[in-house]
């Protein structure tokens, strides 16, 4: 790989394990090679720098947020949709819940962070919304709507109240007849996606949204692969996805 790709394989593996709580500094990457260390603090610091300006960051990192007074996050305006609050985000994309105004209903809305603007991160971002909404199945995430605002394109999709199989199995690890009916309802899941062409390749229980009476809905296509199509967002020997849920080969 080039020394970009290597940055570029950082930056991923930071993101995705501060997204999942880990405190993670920039030592903790495991960078030998100076000039790219370099590189990877001063890309780093350009994020949390751009976080910190909107009033939020998922660091675990006390330094970042001890002072108490941060400013609240702005939420963004887009017609149609009134926002109520900031859910999640992630390396690619921050989401909150909104009502879309025309049918009175919750929705989550996921928009493209500011600092991810570039052709290769906005063709991923799309090819995330064209993946959630090729596939049609109950414990597949619905998508509603797309557009742009402000040139950062975004989507909208069902919300589901329930929170993620990563914080139900927090509380308590399900027994074996309930784990067994949860690896059957999402392995069907994901054989569906298969079967429209679509690789997910970032399985893991906190991207399993659940709904108000506990049915697990798989989401976050952000890596997901469409092999019909002949366009790939990643380049040749690139690491996608969460290690520690990653298939060995």
């Amino acid at each position: 790989m080039s020394q970009s790709d290597f940055i570029e394989q950082f930056l991923i593996d930071w993101e995705s394990r501060r997204s999942n709580g880990d405190d993670v500094s920039v030592t903790d990457l495991g960078i030998d090679d100076r000039e790219i260390l370099g590189e990877v603090q001063s890309r780093i610091a350009k994020i949390l720098s751009v976080e910190r300006m909107m009033g939020v960051t998922l660091s675990s990192d006390s330094s970042d947020h001890d002072d108490g007074n941060e400013a609240p996050h702005r939420l963004p305006k887009i017609d149609g949709y009134d926002f109520c609050e900031l859910l999640d985000q992630g390396g690619m994309g921050i989401v909150y819940r909104a009502v879309q105004l025309e049918l009175q209903r919750s929705v989550a809305l996921k928009m493209m962070h500011e600092y991810r603007l570039d052709d290769r991160h906005s063709e991923r971002f799309r090819v995330e919304a064209e993946a959630v909404a090729k596939v049609e199945h109950p414990n597949i995430v619905q998508i509603f709507d797309s557009g742009e605002s402000n040139g950062r394109p975004w989507f909208s999709m069902e919300y589901l109240p329930g929170g993620s199989l990563k914080d139900y199995i927090a509380k308590g690890l399900p027994d074996i007849r309930e784990s067994a009916e949860l690896s059957l309802t999402l392995a069907i899941a994901v054989h569906a996606t298969h079967e429209q062409g679509i690789v997910h390749r970032d399985l893991k229980p906190s991207n399993v949204l659940l709904t108000s009476t506990g049915m697990p809905k798989l989401a976050d296509f952000g890596l997901a692969k469409n092999l019909d199509s002949d366009s790939d967002t990643t380049r040749s020997g690139e690491i996608l996805g969460t290690p520690q849920y990653m298939a060995p080969e």
